[in-house]
């Protein structure tokens, strides 16, 4: 994203996966921007997750049962997963990862299908593969 463009924008990621980017950082907010994810995974290597170029008093961050693999300096993790030995490189939640089965039912939000057409399990896996 380039700096500057989405100031006062509001991004909201509902079972998304972020990770492989080659960026510094994997998500960058500016100024009075929102950020709301959920039952997803960041996973970034190299620089922190977050990156708040702007004033922190005027964006609006909200992270919740979320993986955050990597520099989660300036999150709040007390909702969410902090590291997960287990993502292939592929990121997808190998077995016994932290990921799956971790959401108590289906957000109204979500699709009853994953990216593949199957119908979801009732306790979802986070991210947007299961």
């Amino acid at each position: 994203m380039e700096t500057g463009s989405w100031i006062g924008a509001q991004l909201s990621l509902f079972g998304a996966t972020i990770a492989g980017n080659r960026a510094a950082w994997a998500l960058e907010l500016d100024g009075t921007a929102g950020l709301r994810v959920e039952g997803s995974i960041l996973s970034h290597e190299g620089g922190p997750l977050l990156w708040n170029t702007g004033e922190p008093t005027g964006t609006t961050v909200r992270i919740r049962d979320t993986v955050l693999h990597g520099d989660a300096t300036g999150v709040d993790t007390g909702r969410n997963h902090v590291g997960d030995p287990r993502l292939s490189a592929s990121y997808r939640p190998a077995e016994g990862s932290i990921a799956r089965g971790k959401l108590l039912a289906l957000p109204a939000s979500w699709s009853s299908r994953d990216l593949l057409g199957r119908t979801r399990p009732t306790k979802p896996t986070l991210g947007a593969l299961e």
